[in-house]
């Protein structure tokens, strides 16, 4: 989809499985979030630099393309850190590599019960950003 400035809570959906990235944006549209999808880290970074403002990101670790899924948090990381992460990932080790980077806030591991997004982002979207010491 392509990235729509408005007023609703914005929220990019990466994951490069397809069905998986659509049905959590259905739910989040559901809920009357507006949503960016994103296949790879890469169509990530650009819907970021188009200028409309994202307020929460939902993404995989793996992701196929010339920027790898911990890169592309680095540099959300870096460029945009007040923007709250949730990450979602089917591999136990995910949290240990990205221990490292406060703008994930949670993670939920996949398999995962749709209505879990739900409460997971109103959560970090609640929570303030808090630079690290």
């Amino acid at each position: 989809m392509e990235p729509s400035c408005s007023l609703a809570t914005t929220v990019l959906v990466v994951d490069d499985e397809f069905l998986l990235r659509a049905t959590i944006a259905d739910v989040l549209w559901d809920l009357g979030y507006q949503v960016v999808e994103a296949d790879t880290a890469d169509t990530a970074i650009s819907i970021f630099e188009t200028g409309c403002a994202i307020d929460a990101v939902i993404t995989d670790l793996h992701l196929p393309g010339a920027t790898s899924g911990h890169d592309w948090l680095q540099w959300l990381a870096r460029w945009r850190p007040d923007t709250p992460v949730v990450l979602i990932s089917g591999s136990d080790l995910a949290h240990a590599e990205v221990r490292d980077l406060p703008s994930v806030r949670r993670m939920i591991s996949k398999p995962f019960d749709f209505r879990a997004i739900e409460q997971v982002l109103m959560e970090v979207l609640q929570r303030p950003y808090v630079e690290p010491a």
